[in-house]
């Protein structure tokens, strides 16, 4: 029996909502594509939009980008396309029930967690941050709080060593969009009953802020290479180095007992740039300073900005 094509509206703006977006594009209807205002980024401050809407113009769905969700003619008009479902991922604006009423079987989100723990715009990055061994993808119904609507499905994964917050959300938004369309069909025939979150359990994950991803060096090792993973890619963790910025984008804990003071540089090396921590030496293998490319740790060891800076480092050190 061929599987029946659902009516979807689809609301999503980053990277992590593109997969389920492409999947839903290629086996069912996407009526209309809701996606955040294209907006200037960089210094030059060219507009830039969303990978939704590249897509869906690609495809020749429909995009609408309203500031708000709230107005009458918005809900009218997503009213008005009578859709099966509605799908929700990473779009960046609250959803007015009146919308979610609107789909006919369910109005599903995906979200990067294992609800109801970290709840919020940031499950990933905090779960790193965290220093858990484990994280996953939920499925729920969209309710008016914040990712507390009852769960369809959910399905875990493992963070390894070497996992940052990119390569992580990469593996759920893949993981995520085929749960999805498992849910949807279970759905779809009555198959498939949502579970009520257990609210005593919930912890949450917001947004990260700037403040939290400066490195602190008296921390330990294992704590601050975590903030690096976690914090890949946006906000990026980052230090001072003689009053200069200085983005760390990957860093690994080493078998060195750290014995100087916490954030002195200990050499520049084949292998990375050793700075000490409360307890072990953390090696940087890449980092970015400001109005360059990202460097690996041949550019570190062949730069002078480092290795002319490390003398002064035994003094004023990174800022703390």
């Amino acid at each position: 029996m061929k599987k029946s094509k659902y009516n979807i509206i689809f609301a999503g703006t980053p990277d992590f909502a593109l997969p389920a977006f492409t999947l839903l594009a290629k086996e069912h209807n996407i009526l209309l594509a809701l996606t955040k205002e294209d907006k200037a980024k960089g210094r030059g401050k060219k507009i830039s939009q969303s990978v939704i809407k590249t897509k869906a113009l690609e495809l020749g769905i429909e995009v609408f980008q309203p500031k708000s969700l709230k107005d009458d003619s918005t809900i009218d008009k997503i009213k008005t396309l009578n859709p099966d479902f509605i799908v929700v991922v990473a779009y960046g604006l609250i959803i007015p029930l009146e919308i979610i009423y609107a789909a006919k079987h369910a109005c599903l989100n995906i979200h990067g967690s294992l609800l109801p723990y970290y709840r919020g715009a940031a499950p990933v990055q905090r779960a790193i941050i965290q220093g858990e061994n484990k994280t996953g993808i939920s499925i729920m119904q969209l309710d008016k709080g914040m990712d507390t609507g009852p769960v369809f499905k959910t399905q875990e994964i493992s963070i390894n060593q070497d996992d940052t917050a990119k390569s992580i959300l990469q593996r759920l938004s893949n993981l995520g969009a085929n749960l999805l369309t498992q849910v949807m069909d279970e759905i779809f025939l009555n198959k498939l009953e949502p579970i009520k979150q257990d609210n005593t359990k919930a912890t949450y994950a917001p947004k990260l802020t700037k403040n939290e991803v400066q490195i602190n060096w008296n921390n330990e090792s294992y704590n601050i290479t975590n903030l690096i993973k976690g914090a890949y890619d946006n906000p990026i963790a980052f230090t001072y180095l003689n009053n200069s910025l200085v983005k760390i984008l990957k860093a690994s804990v080493t078998n060195i007992k750290s014995l100087k003071r916490p954030g002195t540089i200990n050499g520049v090396k084949k292998e990375g740039m050793y700075i000490a921590s409360k307890d072990f030496d953390i090696c940087v293998t890449a980092c970015q300073i400001p109005g360059k490319k990202p460097w690996s740790n041949a550019d570190i060891l062949n730069s002078r900005f480092f290795i002319e800076s490390e003398v002064f480092c035994q003094k004023s050190l990174f800022n703390l």
